[in-house]
């Protein structure tokens, strides 16, 4: 597990997690992230300061670091006349975590199963659309391979059997930190649209958590 959890995926989860908690949560110390994660101070100190680059968190000396109580207001316009369409996915990592304790911050796992993470970096004609992260359940991520995925996994998962029925989406604004700049090829500071999706079957069961962070570049299209 420690090979894989970088400072963008320790981000996302611990996020999550404070968003889940309310304003007032009030974060793990650096010793129990990096238990609860598998890894090292430095990735667990540069998630963190990548939280408070965006002002998500508020870190103090002698006091630790707190969900900020009051997140940044951003503004961000959509245009609802143009589909994104021609989209091209690239895999930047693809594997598989036994849960929990990190994944159940986000998908409500059994104790040991297995849960496939995939990021992905989509491109429209040449440009960074967004950049996204899937974590597939088991058995429906059996179904999925690197070579072939793309970023519609509804439609792949409905094809091998899979019946979905019901997705809650929280649409948000975001400021982009460095890791934003980097991978979406934008200024950090750019207001960023994020995206946290959660698939569930015909059953109620949850079957995969996606999320998405996208500049302003990007479209929907409304019906």
């Amino acid at each position: 597990m420690q090979s894989h959890v970088d400072a963008r995926f320790l981000r996302d989860i611990v996020e999550l997690w404070a968003l889940e908690e309310g304003a007032a949560a009030r974060l793990p110390g650096e010793e129990t992230l990096m238990q609860l994660f598998g890894t090292n101070r430095s990735t667990v100190r540069e998630a963190l300061a990548l939280l408070a680059q965006s002002g998500r968190v508020d870190r103090r000396r002698g006091v630790g670091t707190a969900w900020a109580p009051t997140a940044p207001v951003v503004d961000i316009g959509l245009d609802a006349s143009t589909s994104a369409v021609g989209l091209v996915s690239e895999v930047l990592k693809w594997f598989v975590l036994d849960g929990p304790p990190p994944l159940t911050t986000i998908l409500p796992v059994d104790e040991g199963e297995a849960c496939l993470i995939v990021e992905v970096r989509n491109w429209s004609h040449g440009t960074v659309a967004a950049v996204g992260t899937f974590y597939v359940r088991s058995p429906e991520h059996e179904h999925l391979s690197r070579d072939t995925f793309t970023n519609d996994l509804p439609a792949t998962l409905r094809a091998a059997g899979v019946v979905l029925s019901t997705a809650r989406t929280t649409l948000r604004a975001v400021l982009a930190d460095d890791a934003d700049r980097v991978l979406l090829q934008v200024p950090a500071g750019t207001p960023l649209l994020r995206s946290d999706s959660l698939v569930s079957d015909a059953t109620g069961r949850p079957v995969f958590f996606a999320q998405a962070r996208s500049a302003d570049a990007y479209r929907y299209q409304t019906p």
